[in-house]
């Protein structure tokens, strides 16, 4: 057992576990400004399991970094900070599966980064991550990489202006589970990229508030993945791009109040999608755009309330796809347009209610 207390600014502790250093307990506790907890550049888990560490840090400006690397397994790392403009960074690589990483953050102005230090990555599987925000101006990224399967990772942000800025899944990951909640107004979710071969992978967003942005991408041969969303408020909006010979991704869309904006884009080359959009409430807009090339996709859009607007695009040279609009109220508009050199679509359209247009 290690115990470590540090009181003041511009601290630092070391924590080096390395080479079957085994079923270890360590708890650091710093409070004040500046202060570091190293387990990254000087210190990291290295080739050591079953460890348990703590990290607890009050006050502003202070980092914590964790490294586990080369066959780190069945640790338990938990860091706690509290306060305003600290910072988080965690990597599990090099084969190190069945880790448990907590991230607590309360506050404004932090950062939790699995991102530019790799987050999950070579061949790294069965790892289980946590990053939990409360306050303002806050910021988390994710990536999981380089062949690495079967990981959960969940992130939480309740507040105002906070910004997950990447939830990536890339390089032949596989059957990932990633989970991002956002509570308040004016939040960000920039980008949820899923890419290059990354397969049966599932994504789930949701967002309490108004004015939040989402934004999802799924390209270069990754197949078979599945994304959820939600939004419920005013003025949000949500992006949802399948591209690059992507295939038999299901996209399922929901968005709950008045004045959203949903928009969905089936990129070249891309088959078999299924893409589900609800919108409930008043003014709301929905666009769904198919691109030439890309055939057999299945497109449906509900849209309950009133001034709904629905546009569906179908390109050139797309055949076979499935199109429906579904709109239950009043002064709803439904507009499709499918091109002469497409063939085999089809398009329903069902209105119910007064003072409705479709074309």
């Amino acid at each position: 057992h290690v115990r470590v207390g540090q009181y003041g600014s511009d601290n630092e502790a070391i924590i080096d576990l390395d080479d079957d250093a085994d079923k270890n307990e360590v708890l650091v506790v710093q409070r004040g400004s500046g202060n570091t907890v190293d387990m990254g550049d000087d210190g990291e888990i290295n080739d050591s399991d079953k460890n348990t560490v703590k990290v607890r840090q009050f006050g502003t400006d202070n980092d914590a970094t964790v490294l586990l690397q080369e066959d780190a397994d069945n640790n338990s790392l938990k860091i706690t900070q509290r306060g305003s403009e600290n910072n988080a960074e965690v990597r599990v690589v090099d084969n190190s599966n069945n880790n448990t990483v907590k991230v607590f953050q309360a506050g404004s102005g932090n950062t939790v980064d699995m991102w530019g230090s790799d987050g999950i990555s070579d061949d790294s599987d069965y790892n289980h991550v946590m990053v939990s925000q409360r306050g303002t101006n806050n910021d988390a990224e994710v990536e999981i990489e380089d062949g690495s399967d079967r990981n959960q990772v969940y992130a939480a942000q309740a507040g105002s202006d906070n910004e997950i800025d990447d939830i990536e899944i890339d390089e032949d990951s596989d059957y990932n589970y990633v989970m991002a909640v956002q509570a308040g107004s004016d939040n960000t979710i920039s980008d949820i990229d899923i890419e290059n071969s990354s397969d049966k992978n599932a994504v789930i967003a949701a967002q309490l508030g108004m004015k939040n942005r989402l934004n999802v991408g799924i390209t270069n041969d990754s197949d078979s993945n599945t994304v959820t969303s939600t939004q419920a408020g005013e003025k949000n909006r949500s992006t949802v791009k399948i591209n690059k010979d992507s295939d038999r991704n299901t996209v399922d869309g929901t968005q709950r109040g008045s004045k959203n904006k949903s928009t969905v884009s089936v990129k070249r080359f891309s088959d078999r999608n299924t893409v589900k959009t609800v919108q409930k409430g008043s003014e709301n807009e929905s666009k769904v755009a198919i691109a030439r090339d890309s055939d057999k996709n299945s497109v449906k859009t509900v849209q309950k309330g009133s001034g709904n607007d629905s546009e569906v695009e179908v390109a050139d040279n797309s055949n076979n796809n499935n199109v429906t609009t579904k709109q239950k109220g009043a002064d709803n508009r439904s507009k499709v347009f499918a091109t002469d050199s497409s063939s085999r679509n089809n398009v329903t359209v069902n209105q119910k209610g007064s003072d409705n247009a479709s074309r």
